[in-house]
């Protein structure tokens, strides 16, 4: 693509990007990774947004919404009201997250690698923070919500169980 296009194209920029998706979705689905570090919890500043929402992740909520985006990944993962549905959603939020910042580390070096200056290197950091930065802005920004709804589904559970019953240790591994 490079040598069809120039390093400095907005079709390198975004074949490399969407090539290193791919690339990253089969790793992941070969590996399945646990992606329990307690990087991922959220921190205390991102417990309420404010950072992404001025930072303009809503803007960028309703882009995916108009290009059609956010209605071919919800086909796979529906939303559901259980715990299940929950955690696969909360899991699959610490998988993109990763994704995406280690595409986000590969563009960048590409970026600074193959162009010799800022103006060639607009596309590749363009289509960088738009496919990589705010995709995982949008992880960290959704999870704490995924995590208050899971500890509100333990609270309920727990409340509710037979004397004696315990959960799994597993369970909600990353609530505080």
């Amino acid at each position: 693509m490079a040598q069809l296009f120039g390093y400095a194209s907005f079709g390198f920029a975004w074949t490399l990007n969407f090539l290193l998706m791919a690339w990253f979705t089969l790793l992941v689905n070969q590996l399945k990774p646990n992606l329990d570090s307690s990087f991922f919890l959220p921190k205390p500043f991102e417990m309420e947004g404010k950072l992404y929402r001025y930072a303009g992740i809503n803007v960028y909520r309703k882009l995916l919404v108009w290009t059609g985006w956010e209605k071919i990944t919800r086909k796979g993962n529906a939303i559901q009201a259980n715990v299940a549905s929950l955690r696969t959603l909360e899991y699959n939020s610490r998988v993109s997250e990763t994704g995406h910042l280690l595409i986000f580390l590969i563009v960048l070096t590409v970026s600074l690698m193959a162009v010799a200056t800022v103006r060639e290197a607009k596309w590749l950091w363009l289509t960088n923070i738009l496919f990589n930065v705010y995709p995982a802005f949008l992880q960290r920004f959704n999870r704490p919500r995924y995590l208050r709804l899971l500890r509100y589904f333990k609270q309920v559970t727990a409340s509710t169980e037979k004397p004696g019953a315990r959960m799994h240790s597993n369970d909600f591994h990353l609530l505080p």
